[in-house]
């Protein structure tokens, strides 16, 4: 009996409840956005009563993003939403909807999911137009403006062709690519898939026998905007350029999608690097097929200029 006395003691009498009770219900009551709700709708003593706890719980929310700087430190009960008090006609709801850092949160993964890479350095996918070397200008004047032009007409019908930017070791081809893509991404929210060539046929290689083969060249063939970077670096075979390359760059040409590609090669190199398989075959007709498409598909650039890597 005496642990139950103590736990009634630990209630107060019924009197200091009521009190309790009335408390917080004037506190709800003369809560701003609660008075102006109920004014607003003309709602009557009895529908008020009935949502008294609905009433409590909007106040116990955040209302506004004035207090968090990101989704993780918002106090709600659903993280990254606000309450807002809807009267249907019979009853008073709250439905949440997104605050302004959630939508802005997701809007910059949405942005950042946009660039894509496969082996691709962080500093290339971080790139931007404005980051070109300046002091070098002069020598990629033409790459850039070329880079520019397509940027500035890429909702145009039909989109521009890409480049073919092909130059010597570390002149900056990669990182050229991955500025276009970020450009395009803030500008027209365009999404583009960066592919190292020699990672992306090692993948596919190590694909063969299985059905993911066939859905990698699907999402490389139906990407947005296709970056290619050092192709020719990779040992070719007959395979790789017929049953791999050769459809995507295919299906690109078909279907008008911008593509670009960066090689150390020239396009007369890259043509001869296509024609000899690795068993030492000259395959002429096939490698002229391929670059036929590419021809198509780009506008050959060269990119000159010191080696970035060298470091002396």
């Amino acid at each position: 009996m005496k642990p139950i006395q103590d736990s009634l003691r630990k209630w107060g009498s019924q009197s200091d409840l009521q009190k309790q009770l009335q408390q917080l219900k004037e506190n709800v009551l003369s809560h701003q956005e609660i008075r102006s709700f109920i004014d607003s709708h003309q709602l009557t003593n009895d529908i008020v009563e009935r949502h008294l706890m609905l009433f409590y719980e909007y106040t116990t929310q955040q209302h506004s993003c004035n207090s968090c700087s990101s989704v993780d430190q918002c106090i709600n009960v659903m993280k990254g939403y606000l309450p807002k008090l809807v009267y249907t006609g019979t009853r008073i709801e709250i439905r949440y909807e997104k605050c302004d850092s959630n939508i802005r949160e997701s809007t910059m993964k949405k942005q950042q999911s946009l660039v894509q890479g496969m082996a691709i350095p962080d500093e290339v996918l971080n790139a931007t137009m404005s980051d070109l070397d300046t002091l070098e200008l002069a020598s990629k004047r033409r790459a850039v403006s070329l880079a520019v032009d397509f940027i500035d007409q890429y909702k145009s019908s039909p989109p521009p062709v890409g480049l073919y930017i092909h130059g010597s070791f570390g002149t900056g081809k990669t990182y050229l690519l991955g500025a276009v893509a970020n450009e395009l991404k803030s500008r027209y929210k365009a999404s583009s898939l960066l592919l190292f060539v020699p990672e992306f046929i090692r993948q596919c290689k190590e694909s063969l026998g299985n059905d993911s083969l066939a859905r990698r060249v699907q999402a490389v063939q139906e990407a947005e905007v296709l970056m290619l970077d050092d192709l020719g670096a990779e040992s070719m075979s007959s395979w790789m350029r017929d049953e791999v390359l050769g459809p995507i760059f295919q299906y690109r040409m078909m279907h008008k999608r911008p593509t670009f590609i960066s090689s150390n090669l020239g396009v007369d190199e890259l043509l001869h690097h296509f024609s000899y398989s690795q068993r030492g075959e000259h395959e002429q007709l096939k490698a002229m097929r391929i670059m036929e498409r590419i021809r198509t598909l780009t506008i050959p650039v060269e990119l000159t200029g010191k080696n970035r890597r060298d470091k002396k």
